[in-house]
Formats: structure tokens, sequence, C-alpha cells
């Protein structure tokens, strides 16, 4: 008994010498993202408070970085993180820095929509004219919306570059500012004091290029890991398909604003765009980024959307 035990462990012992790649895949891949707590970002934030990347057998440590794109760009270059979160102009700043990202899933259908007092003046965008406007800095996506839709209007506008949507309500409400950018989840709570005059004209191509960036060179070598990921970002998307109200209830917690606020009919991110919407978002964003400058070079975004990870779970665009 005592041979046969030993010749079964010498044999275990022979088949991880001589395919060590099967005994490795056993193990828990492992990643380091970046994120933030906005309802586009709702799916990831679900995946983790109902452990999804841990099902699929990831360990995943979530990164929260203050500052907004620039930062995030700058920790992705130090290279203390594998990905994230990141606007399309965001992404492809990056990698006409030398970056090299790809995007392994996009996001879904939403605007960037501009919002004012109910008392004010303020109808539309050629209302702007000579107003203080909050918006994000450059190089993020609400930067190059409402810059490009200022310029094709021949409008100038005060724009205050703030990097919170909390200061931007506050300074709004107090008569500090004019008009400012807002989400769906911001407004919560908000919509008897604010109306909508705004929407960006190129937000389709930007925010249907947004999405989750991995370096290249992780990619190549945890495809698994990614493949994890994507998979439970995947459950995550439709756990707030089929339950609506779980769904708000993570996104109020994390938000930390008041559950009351928050109606049964609030817009929750849509996730159901092609890789191929993907492309031409990337390259509509791609145009733009360089009417502004912010890279001189025309990318080939085609190599930058990785479509055998990516997954569809709604309707087609």
């Amino acid at each position: 008994m005592k041979n046969f035990a030993r010749s079964i462990g010498c044999i275990a012992v022979a088949f991880v010498f001589l395919f060590p790649s099967l005994a490795l895949s056993a193990e828990k891949d492992s990643m380091r993202v970046v994120y933030s707590a906005f309802d586009f970002t709702l799916d990831f934030q679900v995946a983790l408070e109902k452990n999804f990347f841990a099902e699929a057998g990831l360990d995943l440590t979530p990164v929260t970085i203050q500052g907004g794109t620039a930062n995030i760009i700058s920790t992705l270059y130090k290279g203390d993180v594998n990905g994230c979160f990141l606007a399309s102009s965001g992404a492809l700043v990056s990698v006409g820095k030398g970056i090299p990202l790809v995007q392994v899933a996009g996001i879904g259908i939403q605007t960037f929509d501009f919002y004012v007092r109910k008392d004010s003046p303020i109808n539309s965008i050629k209302d702007f004219e000579g107003k203080k406007i909050a918006n994000f800095p450059k190089p993020s996506g609400p930067w190059m919306a409402l810059q490009n839709d200022l310029d094709e209007q021949n409008i100038q506008a005060n724009v205050i570059f703030m990097k919170s949507y909390s200061s931007m309500l506050s300074s709004l409400l107090t008569g500090q500012l004019d008009a400012g950018i807002f989400t769906p989840y911001v407004l919560a709570g908000n919509e008897k004091y604010l109306r909508k005059v705004h929407t960006c004209a190129i937000s389709k191509y930007l925010y249907n290029s947004c999405g989750w960036w991995f370096k290249r060179e992780f990619i190549e070598a945890n495809p698994a890991a990614i493949e994890k990921f994507v998979q439970g970002l995947t459950k995550g998307r439709e756990f707030i398909r089929d339950y609506r109200k779980e769904a708000i209830a993570i996104l109020v917690k994390n938000s930390k604003l008041n559950p009351a606020d928050f109606k049964e009919d609030i817009f929750l991110p849509r996730f159901d765009l092609p890789v191929t919407i993907y492309q031409y978002g990337l390259e509509k964003t791609n145009e733009t980024i360089m009417k502004y400058g912010l890279i001189d070079t025309k990318l080939d975004v085609a190599a930058m959307v990785e479509p055998r990870f990516a997954k569809v779970v709604d309707q087609p665009y």
C-alpha cells in the first residue's frame, strides 16, 4: 500500500513538472483596477457587492483615485494598476502618450447633459454666452463634448473646471454658477430645483466608446484574468437589468446620498453595444481630440478593442 501511495505521489509530481500550465490554471487570477463610484460604473459596483468577480475565480483589488482622468493616466503610467475605467478621450490620449491600452468591455447609452436652476433664464446652449458653466477638466469626455459644441456655435462661455459633481451642484444651487453637467444619479432629489437645457451633440460617440481598459501586456499575459473580469462584469450588468431595486440600493449606498431621493424610474445604465459601435465611437473621438491637439496621430482604433471578451447583455444597438 505504501509503495502504491509513493507511486501515485511520484506520478502527481511528474504531471505537475511536465504540465505546469495545467497546474497553474487552478490558481486564482488577480488584478488591480481603478474605478470611480458613478452610475455608469454600477456594473462594477454590483459585481463587487455581490462577489461576482470572486465567484468567477478572480482576486480583484479595487483602487480609487482622486483627481480624475489625469491622475488615472498617471497611475497607469507608473505601473501601479493593471486596468481602469476611462472615458474614450482619456484612453486615446493615454495610447497617444505611449501607454498601450486595450478596451475589453464598453458601457452603454448615456449622454453628457447640462442643467440650470429652474428659475434660470438660460434655455439652451446659445444662452451660455458669458455664463459660468461647471465642467470637468480636459482630457475628460465632458470637457471635449461641451467644448466641441461651444466652438461649433461660436459661443464664448466662462467654463469653470471642477473635480466633483457635489461641488458643482452646491455651487449651482447657491447661485455661484449658471449651469453644470450632471448625471441621473446626481440629480436624485434635486429634480425640483433643476432642469436640463443642453445635451452635447457628440455624446453618442464619446459615451459609446468609454469603458474598461487594460494594459495590452497584462491582457496578453493574463487572458484568463480578463475573461473572469468580463464574466463578473456581465453578471453585474444582468443584475442591474433583472433586479432594479437592489441595484439602485447599491448605487445609493456607494453614492452616499439619501435613499428617499432615488425613484424606481431613475435611469440606470444600459449595456447593449457590440464592439463595432465602440470602434466607431473611438474613431469619432480620435478625430475630435486631434482637432483639439490632445494627440497628433490617427490611431488604429480597431486594434484597441478586444472583441474576444465582449458580451452584449441587452438589446442590439
